[in-house]
């Protein structure tokens, strides 16, 4: 009997081994991933000696890793996606951006529509052929499908997010029709970007300011330590890229606030040294100058603070359409050629957004005002409810691309198209 019991101990650990093994090589993998570490940095001989000390455990192969485990870590995610969508309603948010070799990147954000904060997921992202309103769609419909093979309820897709270019405006259009409870919302911080660039284009007098002080500190050592040395409890001038919303309003309250400081500093540099410190001395001597930054900086810097509110997580809708609202509403007390020129700029993109219109009655609805406000869709009340929570942004969208750029670089090239969307979704989704 005690001969028997040792065999039969024996046969167990056998026959449990294989499983452990594979257990530890796919929490490796899922690891790596989630981490953005490349799993070719297990072929260090330092680290997987380290590794297999800490685990006690043989480490697997790169090979083994890939073949093996890189599929069933993107299986357990999306599982995980799976569950926590259950059968909710769900909004879509979806973009396209373009990687380092010139390949159309689309991504599919799905998150959960409830009377509670929910955590958005990225569950696809594909190589288009090309960016079009057609390959957009069939991107967002094949995407859905695969997530939902048999159970896809085109009732639950309630919201779909997008920006404001044509195509993906048309897009919307198709697929309100395959989808009929479908509200397409344009981004609301695009809008509110939109803004920032009208208000640039009719101050080209700080724009140029902007644009010349950047430059007169780029790769120049010896003006940052003499700027420093002028002004040591003062911050470099913000340096704004015009692609990231807000930044060059940042910039402007900058130079409102230390104007003179900035100036002086400008001045003691040689103009023979560089054009952009000519150009910038130039600019500062204009008396036009201060007057356009304190009337930007007076009606219109508040756009920054508005748009990084929108980008807040998790933020009630009737908070978002809230603060749109307010924004509307200080815009509409600028007077003058300029002000009535932003007010209508922002009145024209709001009116073109259809779907926000619908979703603002909705957060009218939900906060009390019954009878005053109706919606064009047919939703029940559940799904009215579902809608406190909905965002009207597509930062999502926009934060799930920076990790894609961190992960597909230019050192980083033997990615299939299959694997790297694996990673990044498995990568995007780490958090939750």
């Amino acid at each position: 009997m005690e001969q028997f019991n040792k065999t039969r101990d024996r046969q167990t650990m056998l026959t449990e081994a294989p499983r452990d093994s594979n257990d530890f090589g796919l929490e490796l993998c899922e690891t790596f991933m989630a981490a953005d570490i490349p799993l070719e940095k297990l072929n260090n001989p330092a680290l997987r000696s380290f590794l297999q000390k800490l685990a006690k455990k043989e480490i697997p192969s790169v090979t083994t890793l890939r073949r093996r485990h890189v599929d069933a870590a993107y299986t357990n995610t999306r599982k995980k996606i799976l569950s926590d969508l259950a059968s909710s309603p769900i909004w879509i948010g979806v973009d396209e951006t373009t990687d380092f070799t010139g390949r159309y990147i689309a991504h599919l954000i799905v998150g959960a529509l409830r009377e509670e904060p929910s955590t958005p997921h990225l569950v696809a992202s594909k190589v288009l052929a090309a960016g079009n309103n057609t390959t957009i769609t069939n991107f967002v419909n094949d995407s859905l499908h695969a997530l939902w093979p048999e159970k896809l309820v085109k009732e639950n897709v309630l919201l779909l997010l997008t920006d404001s270019v044509n195509y993906m405006k048309k897009s919307g259009s198709t697929l309100s029709v395959m989808y009929s409870n479908l509200i397409h919302v344009t981004c609301i911080a695009h809008a509110l970007h939109l803004l920032a660039e009208e208000i640039r284009r009719n101050f080209s007098d700080v724009d140029s300011l902007i644009s010349n002080k950047k430059k007169v500190f780029v790769k120049a050592p010896n003006r940052v330590l003499k700027y420093r040395e002028l002004c040591p409890t003062l911050e470099l001038p913000p340096k704004p890229v015009l692609t990231r919303w807000g930044t060059w309003l940042d910039a402007v309250k900058f130079f409102c606030d230390n104007f003179e400081a900035v100036k002086a500093v400008v001045d003691t540099f040689d103009p023979i040294d560089a054009k952009c410190i000519d150009d910038a001395q130039a600019v500062f001597k204009h008396d036009a100058i201060k007057c356009s930054l304190a009337f930007i900086n007076t009606n219109y810097v508040f756009l920054s603070a508005s748009i990084k509110q929108l980008e807040t997580r998790n933020l009630l809708l009737a908070d978002a359409v809230g603060i749109v609202e307010a924004v509307a509403s200080k815009l509409r007390t600028v007077e003058g050629p300029i002000g009535k020129r932003v007010i209508e700029k922002f009145e024209y993109v709001l009116d073109k957004n259809k779907g926000f219109k619908e979703i603002s009655n909705i957060s009218h609805i939900l906060s009390g005002h019954i009878g005053q406000f109706q919606t064009a869709k047919s939703l029940s009340p559940a799904q009215l409810c579902s809608f406190k929570f909905a965002p009207i942004v597509t930062c999502e969208v926009e934060r799930s691309f920076s990790r894609f750029k961190s992960i597909f670089k230019d050192n980083r090239t033997r990615f299939t198209e299959e694997n790297l969307e694996k990673f990044i979704v498995v990568n995007c989704n780490a958090e939750t």
